[in-house]
């Protein structure tokens, strides 16, 4: 009895082999050139952009400016509209430099696009510049913000900060 059980297993075995050869070489057969056929190919993939945005008050929905007075703005908004992301957890880094001191000061912000969402997501952060060393410096000229994603340089836009 266990002889013929065993044989039954090997037999099995052998067939299910066979089996998933043939699905395979027929899959192989069936499947277009360039990959899977389900993703599009490497030259119509869209990459992520971003657009930076500045404004003196708050929200993702302002009138942008590229020059501020700091005399008049309590704080910076930096706004970033972004499109063509895949979905799924993302992580955004801003970078904030002057032209003069570098790095000033930099933002972290995760976010979740969804499929629903057509691969648009925008984010908004303040930099205060009232009672800051902007102001009390006089760190005025140009300033320089650098919009990351999941850690490549996506965008990069300046804004003059004046007296």
């Amino acid at each position: 009895m266990r002889l013929r059980h065993y044989h039954s297993r090997r037999t099995r075995a052998s067939f299910l082999a066979a089996l998933f050869l043939f699905a395979g070489m027929c899959g192989c057969a069936l499947m277009p050139q360039g990959g899977d056929p389900g993703s599009p190919s490497g030259d119509n993939v869209l990459q992520p952009a971003a657009q930076i945005l500045f404004c003196d008050k708050p929200g993702t929905s302002c009138s942008p400016a590229t020059s501020f007075s700091v005399s008049k703005l309590r704080d910076l908004n930096i706004v970033v509209n972004w499109s063509n992301l895949p979905p799924g957890n993302h992580a955004q880094l801003l970078s904030v430099l002057h032209t003069a001191n570098g790095l000033y000061q930099s933002f972290h912000n995760a976010f979740l696009v969804s499929p629903e969402a057509g691969g648009s997501f925008s984010t908004s952060d303040a930099l205060p510049v009232a009672g800051t060393w902007i102001v009390q410096r006089s760190l005025t000229g140009t300033w320089t913000v650098q919009a990351s994603l999941d850690g490549q340089i996506v965008a990069t836009q300046t804004v003059t900060l004046t007296p």
